[in-house]
């Protein structure tokens, strides 16, 4: 069974969070796991009116090894919304390509995400102990809470880092002129806005 086939027995909102994917090294991305290499994994999100977007892009050693892209669901509808499905959607691919491969993953496998919201960082870093009232009075929660779910379904630990975005460079850089985890980052807004269009 192939990843697609597999991709279309699973229920609707997985389906859709990870349908719209494409690889360029799949053979890759099952190595560094079984070997217990560093994977770093950018996302972005964004919105116009009602409609929001994501798209994440994973790499290894400056290498994109895939990429996704997809629908975000919600109202009212915000970039922290696009970002948090982005982050939901990652993780979920992971899940489902680490399961549909039986990949046996090394205990020592890390992957860095990386996002230019620090919002969503320092919400998702709060949400390993959500019990506090004011946690489920902020917009978002259920995004947030389904990302801390899928996490713990994943065996790769994660480390996730606020990345200065190409709207914070004050510099007016061109993307070849910034840093790769910048580029990679404008990779993923770049599918994000692929999807809204």
């Amino acid at each position: 069974e192939t990843f697609e086939e597999y991709i279309r027995t699973l229920p609707e909102r997985e389906r859709d969070l990870i349908r719209d994917n494409s690889k360029t090294d799949a053979q890759r991305i099952t190595q560094t796991l079984r070997d217990g290499r560093r994977i770093k994994a950018a996302h972005g999100g964004g919105c116009v009116n009602d409609f929001g977007a994501y798209g994440w892009v994973i790499e290894d050693e400056h290498r994109t090894i895939w990429r996704g892209k997809g629908y975000a669901r919600g109202y009212p509808m915000s970039s922290f919304c696009t970002e948090a499905y982005d982050q939901w959607a990652q993780h979920r691919f992971m899940k489902h390509w680490v399961k549909h491969k039986a990949i046996t993953v090394h205990n020592k496998s890390k992957m860095d995400t990386f996002c230019d919201n620090d919002g969503l960082r320092k919400r998702s870093i709060a949400a390993k102990d959500p019990w506090s009232p004011s946690f489920f009075t902020k917009s978002d929660s259920d995004i947030i809470m389904a990302i801390r779910d899928v996490k713990t379904e994943l065996p790769i630990r994660e480390q996730f880092y606020w990345i200065k975005g190409h709207q914070d460079d004050d510099k007016n850089l061109s993307v070849e002129d910034l840093p790769w985890l910048a580029q990679l980052n404008i990779q993923a807004d770049t599918l994000a806005t692929a999807a809204l269009n």
